[in-house]
């Protein structure tokens, strides 16, 4: 019923924003603003997560949890959210068993809300879809929805198959 509404259950904090628990809003944080914007600007520029991580490290600046550590997958997490553009998704996960608290992600099994310019916004749409679009060309992904651990380095990168499981033979030295 509040996700109908749109209003937020059950916030989980994300850089850049803080949750009034009274209003049920999010509200700018802009000195975390300000890193969000930093990370999506060198990832649009072409840097990964990894070099993101690492630059951000050399800054001194903390993650969210005032940690000195950056690790890639916040990195690729904060490039992947939505609320970074004003929008919200809710029913993500739901609740198996309200007695033990279990959380499932939903694949579908529950109804999804997309709430469209729910809060304001950190970063621009064209900037958060031209990083969507070089995440997605970066994806180890194939057509045929297989993960590509491997280059196209060499003449027959990815195309030898082992008789017996089926995976990619690779080339070392």
């Amino acid at each position: 019923m509040k996700a109908k509404q749109g209003e937020l259950i059950g916030f989980n904090s994300c850089m850049g924003y803080f949750y009034n628990t009274e209003t049920g809003k999010l509200i700018l944080n802009e000195e975390e603003a300000e890193i969000v914007k930093f990370i999506f600007k060198r990832y649009v520029e072409g840097a990964g997560a990894h070099t993101i991580a690492r630059n951000l490290e050399a800054k001194g600046i903390k993650t969210k949890k005032g940690m000195d550590n950056w690790h890639d997958s916040a990195i690729a997490g904060i490039i992947r959210n939505e609320k970074y553009v004003g929008d919200v998704v809710m029913g993500k996960t739901y609740t198996v068993d309200p007695i033990s608290k279990k959380r499932i992600v939903n694949f579908g099994e529950q109804d999804r809300y997309y709430i469209k310019d729910h809060h304001e916004p950190i970063i621009s749409r064209e900037l958060f879809n031209k990083a969507q679009e070089i995440r997605e060309k970066r994806s180890r992904r194939t057509n045929d929805g297989k993960i590509n651990r491997h280059s196209m380095d060499y003449p027959f990168s990815n195309i030898m198959k082992c008789k017996y499981c089926g995976g990619t033979i690779i080339r070392r030295k």
